[in-house]
């Protein structure tokens, strides 16, 4: 199982990644990249609820992020790649503030 600090490191890895100029191919590669490590981090709040049952907030911010990243897939067909990138630096955004409640609640 993956940590919470190398999961933070993951998602800053993206997000720095995400700082370079919009190109639709490369954010693409990065959504996919993205995908994987969403399995992890559900991985960490289910080991979280498993340990500490009252962390009802590492629930709620993931299941904010989830909704978030279902979004920015729905609509990376149908979006400009400057509008691709922002939603995916929420995404990155979103999934930090669940690593916070993990470490917050943990």
């Amino acid at each position: 199982m993956i940590d919470v600090r190398a999961a933070r490191e993951r998602w800053y890895g993206f997000d720095s990644r995400l700082a370079a100029p919009p190109d639709m191919a490369e954010l693409r590669a990065i959504y996919l990249d993205m995908m994987t490590a969403v399995g992890e981090l559900h991985g960490l709040v289910v080991d979280c609820g498993r340990h500490h049952p009252a962390a009802v907030g590492v629930n709620e911010a993931f299941e904010e992020f989830q909704g978030g990243i279902r979004k920015v897939g729905l609509d990376m067909r149908l979006t400009s790649p400057g509008g691709f990138q922002m939603g995916l630096q929420a995404s990155v955004e979103a999934a930090l503030r669940t690593l916070d409640r993990i470490d917050h609640d943990a």
